[in-house]
Order: C-alpha cells, then structure tokens, then sequence
C-alpha cells in the first residue's frame, strides 16, 4: 500500500479572476459571489480540520484567453482582494482542465510536496457537483494508473452554494452532470478517449498547455 498522511483539501476552481475589473472569465460570470465563498470556505477549512494536519490545494488550470493566468493563481489574487490570508503551505495546481484532473493533478501536487498521499480526501466545491466528485473518486480508485487506494469514507465533500431557481439552467445543469457521470462511469481511460471529452478538453486548454502538463508530472500516470 502507498504511505498516507495527513489529510487534503481541494478547492476546484470555476474560472479565472480579473483583479483589475473585479471580474470572473467564466461559463458564469454572475456565479462570483459562489466561487468567493468556495474560497472563504476552502480556507477558513483549514482551521476547522488542523488537527487531521490538511493541505490545501487550489487546482484549476490555464483556461480563458481573456488572461494568460491559471484559474488557481487568479483565486490567490481573489482572496487578496477579499481581504483573505493565504497560508504559507497553501498549494497551487496549475494545470487541471476536468473534474478527474482537479482531483488527480492535486494528489500529484500533495505527493510532490510531501512524499506521501493524503489519508483523507476532502473537495469544496458546488452543491449539485456532489455526485460528479463522488464518482471521479470512485473511478480515480480503481484506476490502474494510481497506485494508491482509499475506503468511501475517506471522501469527503463539502458543498457550497447551490442551483438558482432558474428552472431551465437547473435542469440544463442537472442534464449535464448525468451525461458526465454517465460518461466518466466506464472508466477514465475510456471517459479520455471520448471524443465530447477531448473537444471538451481542446476548448478549455486556451494556450496549449498539454506539453507543460506532461513535463509538470512527469514520473506520474497521466490518463491522456
């Protein structure tokens, strides 16, 4: 079995903020007052769970050509403006573009870090978002490509902010989380090699980072 210790927090991030307007480049931008209070929460998190010695690692990679910033390295500058501290062993995860990546990069992120993976597995994230994060764990758990494996309770996921009472956009949201539990449940490698999946992928990655991902974890599995 893999070393496990201490614990991870992992705030996947939603877009990319710009400092100088006060903006998020995102599918939403109205969401930003949701996203600031992923990240209020994610760090006030660390305070609440000390005692189980977390990390915290906010994931989310390079994805609106608007600015040539990573969606983890803008929320840093969030928080700055929201008056927020940003602990010193905070960690950032540059290079996710998928719900998997946010999960798996951060583990990679904490194991760079530490030498070890985490014993228990939290994530901040949307409220409808739950059962999505729940089966990218399950899947990342079986995946051959992670030598390291945890029990279902070693998952956690706490859930910030909630659908609007649009009920057109909510049943469009809910409809798009099926199709992607739907697609990620025959695997990951299989979830990769769909071709929704990679024009997914194509259109999120808005500089062509795929080369300085591989080079980020190299000595890591990647499912792509």
């Amino acid at each position: 079995m893999c070393e496990k210790n201490g614990s991870i927090i992992i705030l996947a991030c939603h877009g990319v903020y710009d400092l100088d307007l006060n903006t998020m480049y995102a599918e939403h931008t109205e969401d930003i007052e949701i996203f600031k209070a992923d990240l209020e929460f994610a760090l006030h998190s660390l305070r609440w769970r000390k005692n189980e010695n977390p990390t915290l690692v906010i994931s989310g990679g390079y994805t609106k050509i608007e600015r040539r910033c990573s969606e983890s390295r803008s929320y840093v500058q969030m928080a700055k403006s929201m008056g927020l501290e940003i602990p010193s062993g905070v960690l950032l995860e540059e290079y996710a573009l998928t719900s998997i990546e946010n999960l798996l990069f951060s583990l990679y992120v904490f194991h760079g870090k530490h030498g070890s993976y985490p014993q228990k597995i939290d994530v901040v994230s949307w409220e409808f978002k739950h059962d999505r994060f729940k089966k990218t764990f399950e899947k990342i758990n079986e995946w051959i490509g992670l030598d390291c494996q945890w029990n279902d309770s070693d998952f956690r996921f706490f859930p910030v902010g909630n659908l609007p009472e649009d009920e057109l956009k909510k049943h469009n949201v809910t409809t798009n989380e099926k199709e992607y539990i739907r697609d990620l449940d025959k695997g990951i490698d299989n979830y990769y090699d769909n071709p929704k999946t990679q024009n997914l992928i194509k259109e999120r990655d808005a500089f062509d980072m795929g080369k300085i991902t591989r080079k980020r974890y190299k000595g890591y599995k990647l499912p792509f």
